[in-house]
């Protein structure tokens, strides 16, 4: 178990968390898509597990990085990753065009 994580939530064998008014409904959601043969705690994992999945930087550097940074980046990805990175790149350049060419 992460410290960090551990040492904030103050998590043990058994954890409860307050459910706010803005958060209720979300949580009524998540529990109706949970699935009978699984707790509630091993279906939050797996949010979690996908939210940091799909959240997390996996190494690339922000965006104001040096250019040194990112040329060893673009080195270490493979032909995938550099595919992938690539198509997002553009399509971020093409937006970015656009604006500039809304503004000016």
């Amino acid at each position: 178990m992460c410290p960090k994580l551990h040492n904030f939530m103050k998590i043990s064998k058994r954890t409860t968390i307050s459910i706010s008014p803005t958060v209720e409904e979300i949580f009524k959601k998540f529990d109706n898509m949970k699935p009978n043969d699984i707790s509630f705690s091993h279906y939050l994992s797996i949010a979690v597990s996908e939210y940091i999945k799909y959240h997390t930087n996996i190494g690339y550097p922000r965006i104001n990085d040096n250019s040194d940074e990112w040329k060893k980046c673009i080195e270490s990805l493979n032909n995938k990753e550099l595919i992938k990175t690539t198509k997002k790149v553009n399509g971020l350049l093409t937006r970015m065009r656009e604006e500039t060419f809304k503004r000016l």
